[in-house]
Parts: structure tokens; C-alpha cells; sequence
């Protein structure tokens, strides 16, 4: 989510995100993922407009909700706990 959490972005982004912080995940378990945390209501999707390049086709882009960042404020304050006691 900490990906998603800087706005709107599409799976190849994130993918490419993930990528560039060594983080080595198919971009069919990054869609795995972003199916699960929108069924859990902590990210939604947008449809973006068509384009050429990809057929016609619109991309979906993922962005964070209210209830994912209380969720990804948590976790960040939870490890930081985890960190200061170890």
C-alpha cells in the first residue's frame, strides 16, 4: 500500500516501483494483491481513458482509501514499535 499511497497508479507502475526498490513479484501477484486489498476496501480503482497503444483498452489506476491509510499508519506504527524494542 505504501506504493499506492503517493496517488493514483496503475499495476505496471506499482510493478515498476516495486522493481526498482528490489522487490522481485510477478505482475500477476501484484494484481492478486491489488484484487485483495480492493475486496478489503483499503485501495479503490479508477478507469482511465483508452489509448492506442494498448488496443483501445483503458488502464485501471489504483489509489489509497481513508481506511487503508488508518490500516498503513498502523502497520508503520506497529513496526516502528517492533524496531525500538529490538
Amino acid at each position: 500500500m505504501m506504493v499506492i499511497a503517493q496517488g493514483f497508479k496503475s499495476c505496471a507502475a506499482i510493478s515498476e516501483e516495486l522493481e526498482n526498490r528490489n522487490v522481485s513479484i510477478s505482475r500477476a501477484a501484484v494484481y492478486m494483491q491489488l484484487r485483495k486489498l480492493r475486496e478489503n476496501g483499503y485501495i479503490k480503482a479508477k478507469l482511465g481513458k483508452p489509448t492506442p497503444e494498448r488496443g483501445g483498452k483503458a488502464k485501471l489506476y489504483y489509489e489509497i482509501t481513508a481506511k487503508g491509510k488508518t490500516e498503513l499508519n498502523n502497520a508503520a506504527m506497529m513496526f516502528d514499535s517492533f524496531r525500538k524494542a529490538a
